[in-house]
């Protein structure tokens, strides 16, 4: 692939995917993607990250349910956490979550992304 095209594919990845990333790991994503293989490049960009803000969403209406925890692949915490709802206890742990879910989502994120790379 052309030196241009592949510039313009790895910014227009980090524009379109920058909200899905701690903004202090972007430069590191730009360094390890301008690294890859067209095809390896190519599985990158169709990996599907998810979206802080719909993650709080879930945290605030499902989180009492561990349902953000089981999303992140966090199963032990989730069921910690439900457990610790239905007990009453654990409306703090459900509170403390929707604050940080959006970091945990971001850095769940580049996690995916580097354990996909680190696979190729």
């Amino acid at each position: 692939m052309e030196t241009t095209e592949r510039a313009k594919r790895l910014q227009r990845f980090l524009v379109e995917n920058k909200k899905f990333f701690p903004p202090s790991r972007m430069s590191d994503i730009k360094d390890k993607m301008s690294k890859l293989s067209d095809d390896q490049f190519e599985q990158v960009e169709w990996l599907e990250f998810k979206d802080p803000l719909t993650m709080t969403i879930i945290a605030v209406f499902l989180g009492g349910l561990g349902v953000d925890r089981f999303m992140l692949g966090d199963s032990k915490n989730g069921m910690f956490k439900l457990l610790a709802c239905i007990l009453i206890i654990g409306w703090i742990w459900w509170f403390i979550d929707i604050f940080s879910i959006g970091e945990r989502t971001s850095n769940f994120n580049y996690k995916l992304f580097v354990d996909s790379i680190s696979l190729m």
